[in-house]
Order: C-alpha cells, then sequence, then structure tokens
C-alpha cells in the first residue's frame, strides 16, 4: 500500500467506532468462521471454498492494485468485519465494494456505517477513484439502510443467480 494509506490508517478519528487495518494471516480462522456461516452467506454469499482460496485472497488482498482489503476492528481492538475495494478499474474510476460485519453481536448498532464512512474517507483522498458501486440483495433492508446513510444511491434493480434473486444496484458518485 501507498505511504497515503499507511498515513490514513496512522490518523484515523479517535471518536469512530472502529478502525481499520490490513487483515493478516491471524484473521484467516475468523473470516473463515464467517464465510461458513448461513446467515452470513445468505446475504454476502460464499466467498471461499478452500483454505488455499482463502489464503490466495488474502495475498492478492496486499499484491494487487485491482482490490483492497482491510480488516474492521473495534476501538478496543475485536476482529469484527471487512470491507473490501474489487474489480478496481483505474482506468474507468470505478470499484466494487463489499463490505460485511460478521461477529453479528456488533450488527444494528452502526459499526457498518462507521466502517463505510471511515473507509469510503480513505478511498476519496488517497484515489482517484470517482465511482464506487455494490449489489445488495433487495430484502437486506439493514444493509441499504447503511449503504444509503453513507451516501450510496439506489440506481437499479437486478436479477441473478438460479434463485432469481433480486439484486440493488447502488452507487457512490464523488461529485454528488
Amino acid at each position: 500500500m501507498t505511504s497515503s494509506y499507511q498515513q490514513f490508517l496512522d490518523a484515523q478519528d479517535p471518536r469512530h467506532k472502529t478502525l481499520l487495518r490490513p487483515l493478516c494471516e491471524d484473521d484467516l480462522e475468523q473470516v473463515k468462521q464467517w464465510d461458513e456461516d448461513q446467515e452470513i452467506t445468505e446475504w454476502t454469499g460464499k466467498k471461499f471454498h478452500s483454505c488455499e482460496d482463502l489464503h490466495n485472497w488474502l495475498k492478492e488482498s496486499s499484491l494487487r492494485r485491482s482490490r483492497w482489503a482491510l480488516g474492521v476492528m473495534t476501538v478496543n481492538g475485536r476482529l469484527i468485519g471487512q470491507v473490501e475495494l474489487d474489480d478496481i478499474s483505474w482506468q474507468r474510476s470505478s470499484a466494487q465494494l463489499k463490505l460485511c460485519i460478521g461477529d453479528k453481536d456488533y450488527w444494528d448498532q452502526g459499526y457498518g456505517s462507521d466502517a463505510l464512512r471511515a473507509f469510503l474517507q480513505h478511498v476519496l483522498y488517497a484515489t482517484s477513484l470517482n465511482y464506487i458501486y455494490l449489489r445488495v440483495q433487495a430484502d437486506n433492508h439493514r444493509a441499504i439502510r447503511c449503504y444509503e446513510r453513507c451516501g450510496f444511491i439506489k440506481e437499479g434493480i437486478l436479477t441473478a443467480g438460479r434463485r432469481n434473486r433480486r439484486l440493488v444496484l447502488m452507487g457512490y458518485h464523488r461529485d454528488l
């Protein structure tokens, strides 16, 4: 990561409920547990099909310019989730956002919104990205409220997958 990235990590606002930090090997067991939790994957989808997938994802997150992933921590140092930009296109100035608060003890308390605001602040400061988009299940009202509070707007409805799940496409535009 760049020096501006490290400056952001060092200067996170202490008034936040969450802190962001790079994920490390020690976090993978927790990330794996979230990925195997049926209630979580019902909303997020299953991300990893093997331990190798998990290790490759972490390695690629630190090496590739097309993906950034950070752990979401409480101010007391507990890993409660992750936030990620994927499919970063520097040419189109866009990226896909993925957010998961995997620790259910922290659901419905504003931790996702807090982490997302901090992450967006960093992305807008440290990059030239102008458009961040995401897909969320239409019946995931908790997540939709979080994204709307953070400035994302609904842009369309998609139908996807074998189960014909309805997905809401949401976008965050730097200039809005």
